[in-house]
Parts: structure tokens; sequence; C-alpha cells
């Protein structure tokens, strides 16, 4: 197998193997519901609104500052998950897991900043599109620019309760690795 194919398929691997099989409880009908609502209300509500386009853009600032400082916490949680933990530790938690999972628990790890990662590159895509449907770059008819206003309000919405919701994740799994840190025995280095 040459080198060029590797990628794409440590890719498909990732999508299919990890994504996949945990899709259970990354998509729940609990989580796609609320973030439907939030979207749809987003799309509908919104443009009803006097200032459209100050409220616009500033809900794409926001959007692009909160994407930028969560995926900030998933790369710092991935960090602090390859380095803190001894290697020992690291090990363990790489041959260990869940009866009923697949995956050890240092992959289930790993997983919630990966995913949480591109929950919030999803954030930032949305928010891009929602700045080019309010000032497109070329001139587009006006019901064009309104539906395409529309579409990324309620894109960003639903993206925004996801990313949200995984941001939760990260900092709940940060503080998990603090107290297993924490405790005597641990595994993990602190520093003495």
């Amino acid at each position: 197998m040459s080198n060029e194919t590797e990628p794409t398929d440590n890719q498909n691997n990732f999508w299919s193997c990890q994504v996949w099989q945990r899709r259970g409880k990354l998509f729940t009908w609990r989580r796609g519901i609320l973030a439907a609502v939030v979207g749809l209300a987003a799309a509908f509500l919104i443009p009803r609104t006097g200032n459209e386009q100050a409220l616009v853009s500033d809900l794409a600032a926001t959007a692009l500052t909160f994407a930028s400082i969560s995926f900030g916490a998933c790369l710092t949680g991935a960090v602090l998950a390859l380095t803190v933990p001894s290697k020992d530790q690291r090990e363990y938690w790489s041959q260990s897991g869940l009866s009923d999972s697949p995956f050890s628990h240092f992959s289930d790890l790993m997983f919630v900043f990966t995913w949480s990662s591109m929950s919030q590159l999803a954030v930032v895509g949305a928010g891009l599109g929602l700045y080019i449907s309010e000032a497109p770059p070329a001139p587009i008819a006006g019901q064009h620019v309104y539906l395409a206003l529309r579409i990324f309000l309620g894109i960003l919405g639903a993206v925004s309760v996801n990313a949200f919701l995984q941001l939760t994740a990260v900092v709940k799994t940060i503080s998990q690795m603090a107290v297993v840190g924490s405790k005597p025995g641990s595994g993990v280095d602190n520093g003495g």
C-alpha cells in the first residue's frame, strides 16, 4: 500500500470506527431536538429583530470568539491527557476500558477532545457563512441573501448548541483528570 492512501485510510478509520461506533452517545434525540429548536428559532426570530445587520454581525463575532476559546480548551485538554499522566498511567488507560465498549479509556479521553475540537470548527464554519451571507462578495438578489442569512442563522444556532454541550464535556473531562491526578497512587506525576 502506498503512503498516499494511508491518511485516507486513517481518516476513514476515524469516521467508521471512532465516530460511527460512538454515534449513540454523540447523537441523542434530546440533543438533536434541542439543536433543531434553537436553530429554527434563530432562523425565524432573529431576522425579525429591528437592527438585523448589527445583530447578525455581533452573533457571528460572538460565535467565532466562543469557538476559538473552546477550541483552545480542547487542545489544552488533549495536551494535558498526553503529558500530565505518567507513562504507566497512560499505558494502563490505553489497556483498560468499559466492559461494554470496544474502546479503551485513553481512546475515549482523546476522542472527547478531538470531537469537541471538530464541533468548535463547525461553529467557525457557520460563523463565517453568516458573515458572508450578511455581506456577500458579489451582488446577489435580495431574496437569496435573506434566505442564505436564515439558513446560516439556523446552522449557527444548531451547531452552537452542540458545541456548547461538547465544551461542557471537555470541562468535565479535564476536571475528572485533575481528580484522578490528585489521588495518591494514581500514577500521575505531580512534579514532586
